[in-house]
């Protein structure tokens, strides 16, 4: 913030918003900070992902898991009991639906993944008996995080290259919370 102020960036407005954790609700001050005819930025939304009422990602997962397990009135309460403050039901819902549907982006995407790595393993002229265990390992590797050795082995033409790479870049970023996360295997 010192920093910013030192470029002639002014606190044009400063208010308070809430926002939800595990320990319950927090009220963060969001400066909106302008340079007069240049530009202006707010640091907790562009920096950190922080939008007034959000809430954290455990906050997220606690509230989805306790919804697939019962009635959202039920997990409401439930988390009431664990975390010791009141959500409504409405808000498990939404997080629980939320989640449904990050998972069946993720195995979408991860079929979308391995049909490639299948037309890959073709052209490749990998034996058709064999292709599973080739396609398998791949997944493997990239749910791993090991995505950079698994497109170098490829080896396969450039545009085929990129269209691969942005499948396991949706991948990733869907398997990266934490409640989807991928086993590679399928």
């Amino acid at each position: 913030m010192r920093k910013k102020k030192q470029e002639g960036v002014i606190v044009h407005k400063n208010p308070t918003i809430a926002f939800n954790t595990l320990f319950g609700k927090v009220q963060i001050r969001s400066p909106y900070l302008w340079l007069h005819g240049v530009s202006c930025s707010k640091p907790l939304r562009d920096d950190m992902r922080i939008y007034h009422n959000s809430r954290r990602e455990a906050v997220i997962r606690a509230l989805s898991d306790f919804g697939i397990e019962e009635s959202f009135a039920n997990a409401a309460i439930r988390f009431k009991e664990h975390y010791h403050y009141d959500i409504g039901p409405s808000a498990v819902a939404i997080s629980t639906k939320k989640t449904a549907k990050q998972v069946m982006e993720f195995i979408e995407d991860k079929s979308h993944l391995m049909d490639h790595l299948y037309d890959t393993a073709e052209e490749l002229g990998i034996k058709k008996k064999d292709r599973p265990a080739w396609v398998n390992l791949r997944l493997k590797d990239i749910s791993a995080g090991k995505n950079d050795a698994a497109l170098k082995e490829l080896g396969f033409p450039r545009y085929h290259f990129i269209h691969v790479q942005s499948c396991i870049h949706g991948y990733l970023q869907i398997s990266s919370p934490g409640y989807c996360q991928g086993s590679g295997k399928l």
